[in-house]
């Protein structure tokens, strides 16, 4: 099922580090140019593996959530990001 959530957290950084270790480090590599029906997505890769993106999605509550297969034909307007870079 597209846009189905998984791990979640308070912040970006504590979803990642579940999924991938408090060692790893990441590039925030887009964010979404506004909220979408309440929600802002964010894409990250992890440092050394560009091109296998991690999907995030931030609710009305502020809380973050895994975004498990992102489908750009959802009702929402995924792919319109801002173009960003932010290793954390």
């Amino acid at each position: 099922m597209a846009n189905e959530k998984g791990t979640s957290g308070k912040t970006p950084e504590e979803i990642l580090g579940k999924l991938h270790g408090p060692q790893a480090r990441f590039h925030r590599t887009a964010r979404s140019k506004k909220y979408v029906q309440g929600h802002r997505y964010e894409r990250w890769s992890l440092e050394g593996q560009e091109g296998q993106n991690t999907y995030l999605i931030q609710d009305k509550d502020e809380y973050w959530y895994e975004l498990l297969n992102p489908s750009a034909d959802s009702d929402y307007d995924f792919w319109e990001f801002e173009q960003e870079d932010e290793l954390v």
